[in-house]
């Protein structure tokens, strides 16, 4: 594990990859600078992290920083202002696009030192509204991370300003898990309410986004604070069990399924052979070095290891089914994480990776008609979009190249839950 944070791109190839920074801080700028005189924006936009005004804000005040640069800084400053102002007439609730993610940023900015105090520019009167929503949802077995009840988990544990009574809410959210866990002898799931291609189907999400990873994960990191300690185990353990139960027996491009269906007599369980942050492979080795860190059982982490070690032996074949340039699932975010293993591991290989991801950005991201534009499949169609956002947009791509040319620590993805070390 590296200390400091190193860029998987070397110095002599980042001049393309500068270009597109530029591009994306000329973007984002003239949008917020437009928007200074319209504060309901955010309210229509949404406050999210993932999906709203949040994650764009936050590309500028890292791009901000990075550059020195006091105007772009005041911009996004303003801009995060206004929407805090009107923040109380946003009725959405989750982390992806609602105020949850607002809250989130609001930490993170203050934990970085960018806007000293931003933690408190939100009450806590809201902050009890939005985990008492949470922990309903889970209660009514909706516990997606950005579209339900574990969507506060991520702000509370970004908090250095958490108090009992909110520890008290992350014990309640495990406690939540663990009545609406579905058991089978050593095993717990849960059935996710995002994934289903009909309403009556019931299947499992193997994604860090909608599924079981992204559950190890928060509990991982609730555990680490000393919170639900046994519970939050348990619960790790078991839905690993889960996971090993469901591994493929034949697959030339998945090892485990992106979801799995409890129908597959109907309709057989198989893996995309795609490589994406929000499922894949890759998901399942995260989940288990998450889990490695709080249950130092070595199969977790030899497992890992031997996942990762697949999705590199069939890079080629994998790239193949990847048309996107977003984070979700396209080349930013890919590169992205293999430039997040890199440094957590050391492993020179997943630089390689990470490298061939963002040289896939020459095909997939372009400068229009003074706009920053990125393929993305709408409808199953490959699709030039011109959003904004960060985890389809130009924030996202901007936020990734950063610490891909540039030795500055991306701790905000933390919202993906890639922040391993």
């Amino acid at each position: 594990m590296r200390k400091k944070w190193e860029p998987s791109i070397e110095q002599d190839n980042r001049a393309s990859y500068e270009a597109l920074i530029k591009h994306v801080d000329d973007s984002l700028l003239s949008k917020y600078t437009s928007l200074l005189s319209n504060p309901y924006y955010y309210v229509n936009a949404g406050m999210g992290v993932m999906g709203g005004v949040s994650g764009e804000l936050l590309y500028l005040f890292y791009s901000s920083i990075r550059r020195d640069d006091e105007a772009l800084y005041d911009i996004a400053l303003k801009n995060i202002e206004l929407a805090v102002s009107v923040a109380h007439q946003d009725t959405i609730n989750t982390f992806c696009t609602g105020l949850p993610g607002l809250v989130w940023t609001l930490y993170h900015l203050e934990n970085k030192k960018i806007i000293p105090g931003a933690g408190g520019m939100i009450d806590d009167e809201l902050i009890d509204k939005f985990c008492i929503n949470c922990i309903n949802e889970i209660e009514n077995c909706n516990y997606d991370y950005m579209h339900g009840g574990l969507g506060m988990a991520i702000p509370l544990l970004e908090s250095k300003r958490r108090t009992d009574r909110q520890n008290e809410y992350l014990a309640t959210m495990v406690e939540a898990l663990a009545k609406t866990a579905i058991r089978e002898d050593n095993k717990v799931y849960w059935n996710s309410v995002f994934e289903k291609e009909k309403p009556e189907e019931l299947c499992v999400s193997m994604g860090l986004s909608h599924g079981l990873p992204g559950v190890i994960a928060i509990l991982s990191k609730i555990c680490q604070q000393g919170i639900a300690v046994v519970e939050c185990k348990d619960l790790i353990e078991k839905t690993i069990n889960f996971i090993f139960d469901k591994k493929l027996n034949l697959s030339y491009s998945s090892l485990y399924p992106t979801r799995y269906r409890h129908n597959e007599a109907e309709i057989p369980n198989s893996g995309s052979g795609r490589v994406s942050w929000c499922y894949g492979d890759i998901n399942i080795a995260i989940g288990l070095l998450y889990a490695y860190k709080v249950i130092k059982k070595k199969e977790y982490k030899d497992q890992a290891d031997s996942i990762l070690q697949f999705i590199a032996k069939h890079n080629d074949i994998n790239s193949y089914y990847t048309t996107d340039g977003s984070f979700c699932h396209g080349a930013c975010g890919n590169g992205h994480m293999f430039n997040r293993l890199y440094n957590y591991t050391g492993n020179k290989q997943f630089r390689e990776l990470a490298n061939f991801w963002f040289g896939k950005l020459d095909e997939k991201v372009k400068y229009e008609n003074e706009k920053l534009k990125i393929i993305s499949v709408i409808n199953k169609e490959p699709t030039w979009s011109d959003n904004t956002n960060l985890i389809m947009g130009t924030a996202g791509l901007g936020l990734t190249l950063l610490s891909a040319v540039d030795n500055i620590r991306p701790d905000w993805d933390d919202i993906f839950l890639l922040k391993l070390q």
